[in-house]
């Protein structure tokens, strides 16, 4: 992320104390596109607009776990989609991905939308 927002490698190196090197394509990714369990983005105003978010995740529960995806309720400026809405561990440290899209018509000048 650093690497995408400007710094360079001796940069990055000063400051993790380690020697570190920005991939290719780095410069191109957003703060959306971190592997973090938050999600934001920028729209913008009055425009349709469907953002992506892609993650992965690490069972660090139980063994055979599942874990489901509950919407309680959809604004009616935007919908939330969960793909697959369910996530079934079978050992602990498994990995498992799955994408949270976020579509929507166009928002109102001073809108802030939240969800959690």
């Amino acid at each position: 992320m650093l690497c995408n927002i400007g710094y360079d490698e001796g940069n990055i190196g000063k400051i993790s104390g380690k020697i570190s090197t920005c991939l290719k394509g780095s410069d191109k990714a957003t703060p959306k596109d971190l592997n973090y369990s938050s999600m934001a983005a920028q729209v913008s105003l009055g425009k349709s607009f469907t953002i992506n978010f892609p993650r992965t995740v690490t069972n660090v529960g139980l063994a055979n776990s599942i874990y489901k995806a509950k919407i309680l309720e959809n604004s009616k400026m935007f919908s939330i989609k969960v793909v697959p809405e369910a996530l079934s561990f079978r050992s602990l440290n498994e990995k498992k991905s799955f994408s949270v899209t976020i579509t929507g018509k166009g928002l109102p000048d001073g809108a802030i939308v939240s969800a959690s």
